[in-house]
């Protein structure tokens, strides 16, 4: 069955490749940036650093199709203040020592 969370697991826990391919296949077919955000919430404690850098990369994609505003309220200051996000930039924080030169393009683009 499915592995637990466990709380005190850093980036890059658990899952395997198989797990880490499935979800970068996940991440590349989103079409939104809630879903992206959605997957992040879901299975970011289980992310590689490949999966960390996928995901910013297309966050970026997603969020520059995006108008600059949903309704009156900025997408930058939504996102500052979405679980998903917050949690992407952490694990960003918690997997950098590991991005080669490709993750952080990625991550920079």
């Amino acid at each position: 069955g499915p592995r637990k969370h466990n709380p005190g697991q850093r980036g890059g826990g658990g899952g395997g490749p198989f797990f880490q391919a499935v979800v970068n296949q996940e991440i590349k077919a989103t079409q939104s940036v809630e879903v992206l955000l959605g997957l992040v919430v879901v299975h970011g404690a289980r992310f590689n650093f490949i999966n960390v850098s996928i995901a910013v990369s297309m966050l970026a994609k997603l969020a520059s199709m995006r108008a600059t505003r949903v309704g009156r309220t900025p997408v930058s200051k939504m996102l500052r203040e979405d679980a998903g996000f917050v949690k992407l930039i952490d694990l960003v924080r918690l997997n950098c020592g590991a991005f080669g030169g490709q993750a952080i393009g990625n991550v920079l683009n």
